[in-house]
């Protein structure tokens, strides 16, 4: 509102074609694929075969039951999702802090935290990842669990408490990697390329 927009018959030139199976010639971004896929092929072979396996291991539950057990790895999810939101900023913070640090060693140097950003001299790949390898053992051994529980027909709770740490854990490591490879993507791709939204 109040805003004058200026319209202009003539179009702009389009813009020529990038050829996207480029970014497979970058080792990282075929590692952060690979991964990301593991880790989300893991989790589809544990949500498909809930009800099926369910039904084996614990014959007692209706289909309704059976449904509810989706339960706990779809709030395992999301309490990952928001707490990761959480656990990012912090390890941002404890990254950025060290940094601040290293830098302020150097006493002839003022250090100024705008331009340490803005020359993309911080580490953000190292804050994302710091943890990401702790959060993916806990994912794999909770899977790994989960399936024990469901071969050798532990308690119910068993079974629903490790789907419930495989779901956080998966939006935990997975959402980093994620991260990660989005930032990884922007350098390479829209600089190196010189493509600007």
């Amino acid at each position: 509102v109040g805003r004058s927009v200026v319209y202009s018959d003539v179009k702009p030139p389009p813009k020529p074609l990038r050829n996207p199976f480029v970014l497979f010639t970058y080792l990282d971004v075929i590692v952060l694929l690979l991964f990301n896929g593991v880790l989300y092929a893991v989790f589809y072979g544990v949500t498909a075969t809930i009800s099926e396996l369910f039904e084996v291991a614990y014959p007692e539950l209706n289909e309704t039951e059976v449904g509810l057990c989706y339960l706990a790895i779809g709030g395992g999810m999301m309490i990952g999702t928001v707490s990761n939101g959480k656990l990012l900023d912090h390890e941002y913070q404890t990254v950025k802090r060290s940094v601040i640090r290293e830098a302020q060693r150097d006493l002839e140097k003022e250090v100024d935290w705008e331009e340490l950003v803005k020359e993309d001299k911080f580490p953000i790949e190292k804050a994302r990842l710091r943890s990401a390898f702790a959060y993916t053992a806990v994912f794999i051994v909770a899977t790994i669990g989960y399936g024990w529980c469901l071969q050798t027909r532990v308690h119910l709770a068993g079974s629903l408490i490790l789907q419930f740490i495989s779901g956080f854990y998966l939006m935990m490591s997975s959402r980093i990697h994620v991260c990660s490879s989005a930032s990884w993507l922007r350098y390479h791709f829209l600089y190196e390329y010189n493509i600007h939204a």
